[in-house]
C-alpha cells in the first residue's frame, strides 16, 4: 500500500530541490537561463499539487513529467564557461554543487513514482 503522506513529504522535498536547481541554472547566462524556466514550471506544478488532495496516480504522472526533463542530454549539461585565456572550461561560481542537486532531484523523482514507502 502506498503511504500518501510519505509521498507528499517526498514531493515537498522535490519542490524544494527544484527551487535550488532553478536558481543554479539561472547562474549560467547562456544555456542555464534557457533551462531554468522549464524547471520552474515543473516546480510550480509540484507546489500546486501539494495544495490538493492528490492521488498516487497524480504523483506518478508528475514524476513522469519531470523525468522527461531529466533526459540524457540534460544530464550531460554542466554549468561551465570556456576561458579562452586558459583554454579550459571552468565551473560557474555558485554552481559547485549542481551535480549533487541534479542527482537528488532524480532520486526524489524516482522515489515519488515507485510504490514503496521511503
Amino acid at each position: 500500500m502506498v503511504d500518501l503522506h510519505a509521498k507528499r513529504m517526498l514531493l515537498s522535498e522535490l519542490v524544494d530541490e527544484l527551487h535550488v536547481l532553478s536558481n543554479l541554472l539561472e547562474l549560467d547566462p547562456k544555456t542555464g537561463r534557457q533551462l531554468a524556466p522549464l524547471f520552474k514550471s515543473v516546480r510550480e506544478e509540484g507546489a500546486a499539487l501539494l495544495q490538493t488532495e492528490c492521488t498516487f496516480e497524480d504523483l506518478k504522472e508528475y514524476s513522469r513529467t519531470l523525468e522527461s526533463l531529466l533526459h540524457p542530454s540534460f544530464r550531460e549539461y554542466a554549468p561551465a564557461t570556456f576561458d579562452p585565456a586558459t583554454g579550459r572550461f571552468t565551473v560557474i561560481p555558485g554552481t559547485e554543487h549542481y551535480e549533487h542537486v541534479v542527482s537528488r532531484v532524480a532520486q526524489l523523482c524516482f522515489e515519488l513514482r515507485t510504490t514503496g514507502a521511503r
